[in-house]
């Protein structure tokens, strides 16, 4: 079952990679220029940023989605991306 959590991880942050965010718990969570993942906020100049103050690692993100039971179930094209 690791497997499928990691690939499940990995399709999230290629989602956000494309520009996507998405919503965890009360939070928006998105992508920055630099790669960094966190809590997207609207800027004064009216553009979304990554807050720098609360950016997280990989397993930070993946226990975020765990915790938060993102992405259950995975979805089929999700699967398909499984290579064992």
């Amino acid at each position: 079952m690791l497997g499928l959590d990691v690939a499940r991880t990995l399709a999230v942050i290629r989602l956000l990679a494309s520009g996507e965010t998405i919503t965890v718990g009360d939070f928006e969570i998105g992508m920055g220029e630099d790669m960094s993942i966190g809590p997207v906020f609207n800027g004064s100049d009216g553009e979304k940023h990554i807050s720098g103050l609360s950016t997280m690692d990989l397993s930070q993100f993946h226990k975020l989605l765990n915790d938060h039971q993102v992405g259950h179930p995975i979805p089929k094209f999700t699967r398909s991306l499984l290579t064992f």
